[in-house]
């Protein structure tokens, strides 16, 4: 993965492209069980990416305000975050030092459970009241038109 961040930095440099290249390692997410010290390995391998020429550093699954200051603090660079249940709420974030907080699929999950809802009620009772509240189409025109 070092040598892939290695490349796209240089192919970028060689083009006169200025990008920020997110580096992301799942120590946390799928490895932590199995690594004797997961903060050393998950700091071990941002800091290679790094190295190598990734400008923001992407943690998935590290939740915990004392992992992630810490993290924050041994790096120096800008820390990505994912957020969802159990990690601390964005303005947290921002003064453990965290540059990016990313949703993931958190965003869509979210709208399917309002989804499967909205299902159930009309499987169920066959009313409507999962559209209380919904978005106009009008609001939705006005949120697609800031993109």
């Amino acid at each position: 993965a070092v040598e892939r961040v290695r490349a796209a930095r240089a192919a970028a440099e060689g083009a006169g492209i200025d990008f920020v290249l997110n580096a992301r390692t799942d120590t946390y997410l799928s490895a932590s069980h199995v690594l004797d010290d997961p903060f050393g390995e998950t700091l071990r391998r941002l800091q290679a990416y790094q190295g190598a020429g990734a400008r923001c550093l992407y943690v998935p699954a590290l939740n915990d305000e004392a992992g992630i200051g810490r993290l924050s603090k041994e790096l120096r660079a800008p820390l990505n975050i994912l957020g969802g249940p159990g990690v601390p709420p964005v303005p947290r974030l921002k003064e453990l030092g965290v540059a990016r907080m990313s949703t993931g699929s958190g965003l869509a999950r979210a709208a399917y459970g309002e989804l499967r809802r909205a299902l159930a009620e009309l499987q169920g009772t066959g009313t409507y009241a999962y559209a209380r509240g919904a978005v106009s189409f009008g609001e939705m025109d006005r949120l697609l038109a800031r993109a």
